[in-house]
């Protein structure tokens, strides 16, 4: 830091945080500060900011790898001729269950288990929060079979999803008697098109005992992203 840098950071602004400085898709930041109480009471106000520079070059990272030209486009090419809708599907990822008559689309990949389906009816289900949480909570037992969402940290939101209007449910997940236990966190939107009037579910889950799960959910809600109704 030049004099009146160092200056500046200690008597007024302890953080400095700049991008692409010394590469290309590089976050750089200084921290320099009086008193701890200097420097928490700033970064508390910046919070927000310092993490969305964060995921912002994280969710850039995360594209490049996930959306490659090796991606699984024969499996979306398949999935679009098939039900008419789109998603990207990184590679490594195939197809889990494939259900036309009960409009069920399951794909994933292991180690770690992550899973993505897609699952749609005719008609608007979104309007009523008190369906709509009924719907999400008898969703994966009749879809998966085997999968319940547990009460611990369950939460419904409403949110937008590609300009729709939508809800977004978040908590645990958990198996239903088999012998080997599963669970995980899991997040599901449910979002109504208007254009082909179709209500559309995404359910998305981790399953990786022992480990960090955030950059996992983080990706699954890149690739859920994706999604288009329309081809």
């Amino acid at each position: 830091l030049t004099k009146s840098q160092f200056e500046e950071t200690e008597n007024n602004d302890p953080i400095l945080i700049a991008r692409d400085m010394n590469a290309k898709n590089q976050l750089f930041m200084i921290v320099n500060g009086q008193s701890e109480e200097h420097v928490m009471g700033t970064a508390q106000s910046k919070r927000n900011r310092i993490r969305k520079h964060f995921f912002d070059l994280f969710n850039e990272r995360q594209k490049r790898f996930l959306f490659s030209e090796t991606r699984n486009k024969k499996l979306e090419e398949s999935i679009q001729e098939t039900h008419g809708w789109r998603i990207k599907i990184p590679w490594g990822w195939k197809m889990l269950r494939n259900s036309p008559d009960s409009n069920f689309v399951w794909i994933g990949r292991e180690m770690p288990f992550q899973w993505v389906s897609i699952n749609w009816h005719e008609g608007n289900l979104v309007d009523d929060e008190l369906s709509v949480g009924d719907f999400i909570w008898s969703w994966p037992s009749t879809y998966y079979g085997f999968v319940q969402f547990n009460h611990y940290k369950f939460k419904l939101n409403h949110v937008k999803f590609r300009n729709h209007n939508a809800w977004l449910a978040e908590g645990i997940w958990e198996t239903i008697d088999l012998k080997e236990s599963k669970g995980g966190p899991f997040s599901s939107y449910l979002f109504y098109d208007e254009k082909n009037d179709r209500t559309y579910h995404l359910n998305f889950l981790v399953h990786s005992p022992g480990n960090d799960k955030s950059i996992y959910m983080r990706q699954m809600k890149m690739i859920v992203k994706t999604f288009s109704a329309h081809q």
